[in-house]
């Protein structure tokens, strides 16, 4: 029994270890200072399409969302990280397979939210779409 137990913390500690070296080394990496950027909204089936410019000095597009998330009416869900539900007022609807596709400079994005660095002069498009 006391050999499962050190095993069991064993793997944890490994666990733990290799998270740490991944955000320390493999990690995105946030552009410090202060950045212009464009959030835009697009939800065609409703006639949106909106850009949102910011100044920040933020890092991450997690981060802005979360600061602007009245003007920008986001729905954020934090299910094993954060991921956008709703924009613009907009929720995408599940049972449709609705979702928001993020691109950055119209480039998929393929990381979630939280792990998309803030970039000067870059826009973030959050359309409607399905699978």
């Amino acid at each position: 029994m006391k050999k499962k137990i050190i095993w069991i913390v064993a793997v944890l500690l490994v666990f733990a270890l290799a998270l740490a070296a991944y955000w320390t080394f493999l990690g995105p990496k946030a552009n410090e200072g202060e950045k212009k950027v464009t959030i835009r909204v697009i939800v065609e089936k409703e006639g949106i399409n909106k850009s949102f410019e910011y100044d920040t000095d933020l890092d991450f597009l997690g981060q802005l969302i979360n600061e602007k998330k009245e003007e920008l009416a986001a729905e954020i869900s934090d299910m094993g990280g954060s991921f956008v539900k709703g924009m613009a007022g907009y929720v995408a609807d599940e049972s449709k397979n609705e979702f928001f596709s993020i691109k950055i400079n119209d480039v998929d994005a393929m990381v979630g939210i939280d792990e998309i660095p803030l970039t000067d002069e870059d826009t973030y498009t959050f359309e409607l779409t399905t699978w």
